[in-house]
């Protein structure tokens, strides 16, 4: 089991421009909601991994990726990025 020492990184510049586009409200419930599916999707990647159900893990760590990305979680998407170039491999 690896040890996890590392702390939340936000790209502020992504967030900025996601509230610009939006307006504070609607940003901020974007945020929530992709805060929301993060933690199912990794939830739902730790069972398909399990199961080792590898091209239903790479959609979902995929997908898990695209919503990182959306708001700003830029190390949250390299990590899914290495984890499907696993499965790849």
């Amino acid at each position: 089991m690896l040890a996890m020492s590392e702390t939340v990184q936000l790209d502020a510049d992504k967030l900025d421009e996601l509230y610009d586009q939006l307006g504070d409200n609607a940003a901020e419930d974007v945020v929530c909601r992709a805060m929301e599916e993060l933690a199912l999707r990794l939830d739902h990647s730790d069972r398909l991994h399990q199961k080792s159900a590898r091209e239903e893990l790479r959609k979902c760590v995929k997908s898990l990726a695209a919503i990182a990305d959306q708001i700003g979680m830029a190390a949250v998407s390299s990590v899914a990025a290495s984890v499907i170039q696993c499965i790849d491999q």
